[in-house]
């Protein structure tokens, strides 16, 4: 497989697609044009591009870290602030790396700030059963 041109991923498959970015990998090198995309990602709506940076989740994580769940959601902002910069410096493949813990991150802080309220709900109405 050689490597992925947009995120420089590589597992040693023959793919014709990157499993990482879902870009088209070439069979020789600079075959593929910049910003093809898989038809996972075309039916999603997305491209990918490799003259344009991974989302950063930003908005995700500062959400995140406001309602939910504030260590995790510290650990979103922190990685959603690398994506640009490790982008910039060329290290193509830890944006997207960077991109993917801020995603993760964000939704763990959600996920974990939802069932902390389910389980404060849970614990207030068997108190206020109790007292009645």
């Amino acid at each position: 497989m050689g490597y992925c041109p947009n995120c420089c991923y590589s597992d040693g498959a023959t793919a014709a697609y990157c499993p990482r970015c879902g870009q088209r990998i070439p069979q020789q090198p600079g075959a593929a044009p910049v910003g093809a995309y898989s038809p996972q990602h075309a039916a999603a709506g997305n491209t990918v591009s490799h003259n344009a940076p991974p989302d950063t989740h930003l908005a995700k994580a500062i959400f995140a870290t406001v309602m939910c769940c504030i260590p995790f959601g510290i650990v979103a902002i922190v990685q959603a602030s690398s994506v640009n910069s490790k982008f910039q410096s060329g290290d193509i493949a830890g944006a997207w790396e960077a991109s993917r813990q801020a995603n993760n991150w964000g939704n763990w802080s959600i996920w974990t700030g939802a069932a902390v309220g389910v389980v404060y709900i849970g614990i207030m109405i068997i108190g206020a059963v109790a007292d009645s």
